[in-house]
């Protein structure tokens, strides 16, 4: 048995097949220089198997809108918001997407190691689908694990398990509304803002679904500290020395704002100059130690390390994926009963920073402090082993988690806290020392401040004189802008994706979130984002389904475009109130038009709508608005044109009826002159403009590479389409078995055969022409070809016999071979001679004048075929 295994990462695919293997797996290069191939023999459900271990890195996929909607000039931005989309393997991953199809055509079970997480899910979906299209017959399985240790990755091969579909489902569902929001937004802001705003022209004004509501509370800070007025203050200090300490009693007001009120109570305090004890405790304190480490405290204390929280999640990532940690991704501050900590906190004994401190703990018992949250995926971050050897940034962070891990089993600090209250002059003053009996965790965890300030002896009632009293000015002071620990901490109340990314507020900024609230849309609120959380996890328990959730969301956002889009003047006028700009500029903006706006009908093939265009040569045709992508297209006869869209047509959504003009001779006479029909549904109108399905040429190019082809139907594959194909066994002849035949571009019943060249298409139907490949380049997949059509343009009946030079009879052979041969448009062909090295080299051929896109074989026609195409 064969058994394949990916990894996130190659570090993750290395280690993990080193505890699969002992230490004794081969180490081999693949298509993709940063994704080995590790070989070894282990066990596998009770049997001796042969495993390859390999990895991808990070996601293969991107979700993209199709080349026609990626010009903002002839895209109105809320098309986005319904657009189609294709989830497309990145340029950079190529390689290994192909590293992958290699090892899957010959192996029989596919175990997914990714990250166990909402995106190690999603990635593995990516890893299983890429898989399953090389070998449709590979068999799925998923490894469940938290730490890269021998003890958890044999656990998880002894229990695998099935890929949670809805987790994965739960994160598309995130991707596509992040692409639909924030390119939607996007472009409407930086078109208008660029169009209004010269200093902006230049300029992308991006919109997050994420990043705005964090956008919200630095604004929101920054309103604060703007509006701040200074108030000034004062306060009462008074001191009092003894036994060579100096101890300061604060006064139980504060502060207050009157200056005279402060400054009468001032002389009353001067004047006495006496104190007496009114209350004096001494009682227990403790300092509690720290709960287990979740990622969100992690990237809180990056500040603290001198790192970004981006830098620190990265290195903990990287102390992961080599076997020093666990998995740093985790919400849980609870170790579970489950977990044996007893081999992590030896393996700390072997460290001379904390070694005595470990051995401490397991001396007087392993007892964590446990918070109250959990995942039910990952423990806790704790290191895994001894770290002592690591250098640099690595050091740093795993020194911080180690401690932290041996902070949070140890015992709280202890001390005494006592509280000396005086009474002068009718006024209550303070004071409090702490003398610290145990360090407890103190002495592991340095980042923990306590204080050891002590008091001098006082007695219950005893007076005494005050060394000196003192009145202080003072003024108030604005809050701070938000650190990066504080938008973290702030963003986790919201949505457990945050972004990392600190946001400095700039006039712009503050402009775009007053001009959203001036028009009441609630995009710098949380409110949205939030509820999109809450819904992902509810795809995840399966109590709400994708595509209703997508739907909603969209939906909501779409209703806030709408209002921006009708209130543009006015919000312009408040972002230039912000941005402090006196001219703008009186150039009119519109947005690009919508193709539904002038759509006739809906492209059978993708669902673009399809509009009534004139192309150079004089032609008129119907034309999908998904080109380059989509080439499907019908043309109109000689003189026909579009006179108006009168009405959306009952037949189908998409289509309309339109008013058309034809001229005599060129259509049946009840349509000569003006006409009215719908292409949905009147079946004489198709007969004049046929509309022929043709994909573009990235389309086949996609497909032809393995890649995911358009159109409905999950995993199916590209392949070569015309290349080293083989009659079925149960081939029927043109036009296949049951059903209507089919027929291809030339009218002709389509031969059905099936793919025998080993691949992601093997074993799949497709239609050709008969007589491919002499006369004609008609291929169709079986499976796509249409419920009840019959030829290649989607209908029963054959083509129409037109004024086309391809339907009108050619040269016959004896012409051909005298050597005085015409092509179909009439012109004397060429005769020449194949000059390219193959096997058809030095053989003589004839082709049209105006272009060798088809040729034909001289003594071995009857007529020579004319690449013109109308």
């Amino acid at each position: 048995m064969r058994i394949l295994c990916v990894a996130e990462k190659n570090d993750a695919a290395k280690n993990i097949a080193a505890q699969l293997s002992n230490g004794s797996a081969r180490n081999e290069a693949g298509p993709s220089k940063y994704n080995r191939l590790y070989k070894f023999y282990s066990m596998f459900e009770g049997h001796q198997a042969d495993f390859v271990m390999t990895s991808v890195s990070g996601h293969m996929q991107n979700y993209e809108f199709p080349i026609q909607y990626k010009s903002w000039s002839s895209t109105p931005p809320d098309a986005l918001f319904d657009a189609p989309l294709v989830k497309n393997v990145t340029k950079d991953m190529v390689k290994v997407k192909q590293n992958l199809e290699q090892q899957s055509r010959t192996h029989s079970v596919l175990i997914i190691w990714t990250d166990c997480d909402r995106e190690g899910e999603n990635i593995g979906a990516e890893v299983r689908d890429v898989c399953l299209r090389a070998n449709r017959n590979l068999r799925v399985l998923r490894a469940r694990f938290s730490e890269i240790t021998q003890t958890a990755v044999r656990r998880a091969m002894a229990n695998l398990v099935p890929l949670n579909v809805l987790i994965a489902e739960a994160v598309d569902a995130r991707q596509e509304l992040d692409l639909r929001i924030g390119a939607s937004f996007t472009r409407l802001q930086s078109l208008f803002l660029q169009n209004r705003f010269p200093t902006l022209v230049d300029r992308l004004v991006s919109f997050g679904s994420c990043q705005f509501p964090t956008l919200g509370f630095v604004v929101e800070r920054w309103r604060a500290i703007a509006e701040f007025q200074p108030e000034k203050f004062w306060k009462i200090e008074v001191h009092h020395n003894r036994g060579g300490m100096n101890t300061i009693f604060t006064w139980s007001c504060v502060r207050l704002f009157s200056e005279r009120a402060a400054a009468a109570i001032f002389e009353e305090i001067e004047e006495s100059g006496r104190a007496k004890v009114t209350h004096l405790e001494s009682k227990p304190k403790s300092k509690w130690r720290p709960f287990p480490l979740e990622t969100v405290e992690l990237e809180k204390k990056a500040r603290m390390l001198g790192l970004t929280a981006k830098d620190i999640m990265k290195i903990a990532e990287k102390l992961y994926t080599t076997g020093f940690i666990s998995y740093p991704r985790t919400e849980t501050n609870i170790f579970p009963k489950s977990l044996d900590l007893k081999p992590m906190v030896e393996a700390q004994q072997r460290d001379p920073r904390f070694g005595a401190f470990a051995t401490e703990i397991l001396q007087n018992g392993i007892d964590p402090r446990n918070g109250r949250k959990t995942d039910e995926a990952h423990p806790p971050i704790h290191p895994l082993k001894e770290g002592s050897g690591l250098v640099g940034a690595e050091a740093k962070v795993y020194e911080f988690i180690a401690r932290r891990f041996l902070a949070c089993l140890s015992r709280d600090a202890q001390g005494f806290e006592t509280t000396c209250k005086l009474e002068i002059a009718e006024e209550e003053f303070s004071a409090k020392g702490l003398l610290i009996s145990d360090r407890g965790y103190l002495e592991v965890y340095p980042y923990d401040k306590w204080s050891d300030k002590t008091l001098p002896q006082y007695q219950f009632n005893e007076e005494f004189t005050i060394t000196n009293a003192e009145f202080i000015e003072s003024t108030t002071t604005a809050p701070l802008l938000l650190s990066e620990p504080d938008l973290i901490g702030l963003m986790d109340k919201i949505l457990k994706t945050h972004s990392r990314k600190t946001i400095r507020t700039v006039s712009l900024g503050i402009g775009l979130v007053s001009a959203y609230e001036d028009l009441s849309i609630p995009l710098a609120n949380h409110l949205l984002r939030s509820g999109l959380e809450r819904d992902l996890v509810k795809i995840e328990n399966g109590e709400k389904q994708r595509d209703a959730v997508v739907r909603a969301q969209v939906n909501a956002y779409r209703e806030a475009y709408k209002k921006a889009e009708e209130n543009l003047n006015r919000f312009g006028a408040v972002i230039a109130q912000s941005m402090g700009v006196a001219r703008q500029n009186d150039r009119p903006f519109e947005l690009p038009r919508n193709p539904a706006d002038d759509a006739v009908a809906r492209c059978p093939r993708c669902q673009s709508p399809m509009v009534v265009k004139t192309i150079p040569n004089g032609s008129v045709c119907v034309s999908c608005t998904g080109y380059p992508e989509c080439r499907t297209s019908g043309f109109l006869p000689n003189g026909g044109r579009m006179i108006a869209r009168l009405r959306a047509c009952n037949c189908s959504a998409g289509f309309y009826v339109v008013r058309w003009s034809f001229e005599p001779g060129s259509v049946p006479s009840h349509m000569t002159g003006e006409y009215e029909g719908c292409l949905g549904c009147d079946e004489t109108l198709k007969e004049v403009i046929r509309i022929s399905i043709r994909e573009g040429d990235a389309a086949r190019n996609n497909r032809r590479g393995g890649g995911p082809p358009p159109g409905p139907g999950p995993g199916r594959g590209g392949g070569n389409q015309r290349g080293k194909k083989r009659k079925s066994d149960h081939d029927s002849g043109p036009g296949g078995s049951g059903g209507a035949a089919v027929n291809c571009g030339c009218n002709k019943p389509a031969k059905k055969l099936t793919t025998r060249k080993d691949g992601p298409n093997k074993d799949r139907d497709f239609y050709v022409c008969s007589d491919f490949p002499k006369v004609c380049n008609y291929f169709q997949w079986a499976d796509e070809v249409q419920p009840g059509s019959g030829g290649a343009d989607g209908s029963r009946n054959p083509p129409k016999k037109t004024n086309n030079p391809r339907n009108n009879p050619g040269p016959s052979s004896s012409a051909a071979a005298a050597g005085n041969v015409q092509c179909e448009c009439g012109k004397n062909a060429l005769s020449l001679t194949v000059r390219k090295d193959g096997p058809n080299q030095g053989r003589p051929f004839f082709k049209c004048p105006d272009s060798g896109f088809i040729r034909k074989y001289s003594g071995s026609i009857l007529k020579a075929i004319c690449s013109f195409k109308i």
